[in-house]
């Protein structure tokens, strides 16, 4: 049984060695070239890297960006309900017209609710989604420029 412990240690340190031995030695793509080239395409605020001599960025400003739209994002519980009735305490159950998932594209009507001198509710109508095509009222602060 002590053989076995004694073969067993010297078999650890034999397979560490080698372990070792190995990570250590270049690959086959390091020892054919020296020279490190990375390329990196993009738009805007492409990444740079430090020690990678020959790095290639190449940086097309004609690109077209991702367009903004308004969207809906609800910062207390993600989904924004949609009513047919603008004001806090107007809206009945029956009012409620559908319960629109957070980052849903909306055009805005142009029509604004105040509630004294406060704005409080834009109507809207949905771009997409289980709601698109539904025009309704929905909480200022839900709408959001993305």
């Amino acid at each position: 049984m002590r053989k076995l412990g004694v073969i067993g240690s010297f078999a650890s340190i034999f397979g560490l060695a080698i372990a070792l031995v190995s990570f250590n030695q270049p690959s086959n793509s390091q020892t054919s070239s020296n020279k490190n080239t990375n390329s990196i395409s993009g738009t805007t605020n492409a990444p740079v890297v430090q020690g990678s001599p020959g790095a290639t960025i190449n940086i097309n400003p004609q690109a077209p960006k991702p367009q903004k739209s308004f969207v809906l994002r609800n910062p207390m519980t993600g989904a924004t309900l949609l009513v047919g009735v603008p004001g806090v305490f107007n809206a009945k159950p029956k009012d409620h017209i559908c319960m629109v998932p957070p980052g849903t594209a909306i055009e805005k009507t142009g029509r604004i609710f105040r509630e004294q001198t406060v704005e409080t509710f834009n109507e809207v109508k949905i771009l997409e989604g289980s709601c698109a095509g539904e025009t309704g009222w929905v909480a200022i602060e839900t709408i959001s420029y993305e």
